[in-house]
């Protein structure tokens, strides 16, 4: 189990304190003032980098392990490393019913399309946001002219996201394929 240093264990004044016991037992430094401005600025420098780069070595330390990490890109490079494939959160839906009206149309379609990526853009006080279809839907002319594009479950809800869909893909190296029994070739 990883051990952790409580920041109050790196406090600056301590750090500044044990520096300054530090000298005043060597024998060079007996006649030293160490509250003078000159030594105290130095002091101060030393404890100060003392201060940063150990909370720096802890929290860098703590993101190394999967049991102490505390950053959400540390954990998922971890979870790669192991084999499981890690997802966002879901992206903001809206469920709409989409109809067409080609009444009076000559020469209409019997089936209209809807592609798969087919942008839809609303404004909500002012803001605009864009959504995307993630698969294509079809409607049917219901003999007047009118198309309802219907969902693969057959109801008139229409289901789609904001945002841009994005892929990752990783390759896990061989020995951790062999590791996780994924792949038995040596």
């Amino acid at each position: 189990m990883a051990s952790t240093i409580k920041s109050t264990d790196l406090d600056f004044t301590n750090i500044k304190q044990k520096l300054k016991s530090h000298f005043q037992k060597k024998t060079e430094y007996n006649d030293y003032d160490f509250e003078a401005a000159g030594l105290s600025n130095f002091l101060d420098v030393l404890a100060y980098n003392t201060h940063v780069n150990a909370l720096t070595a802890n929290y860098s330390m703590n993101e190394s392990f999967l049991t102490t990490a505390q950053l959400r890109s540390s954990v998922v490079s971890h979870a790669q490393t192991l084999g499981y494939e890690v997802t966002s959160a879901a992206a903001p839906r809206a469920i709409v019913n989409l109809s067409l009206n080609l009444t009076g149309v000559s020469g209409r379609p019997a089936q209209i399309a809807l592609a798969k990526g087919t942008l839809f853009t609303s404004s909500i006080d002012g803001v605009s946001y864009t959504f995307r279809t993630r698969e294509a839907f079809y409607a049917l002319d219901n003999g007047s002219g009118v198309y309802n594009f219907k969902a693969s479950d057959g109801t008139d809800n229409i289901s789609i996201f904001e945002g841009v869909e994005k892929t990752k893909t990783s390759r896990q190296p061989p020995q951790a394929r062999r590791a996780l029994g994924f792949d038995q070739s040596k």
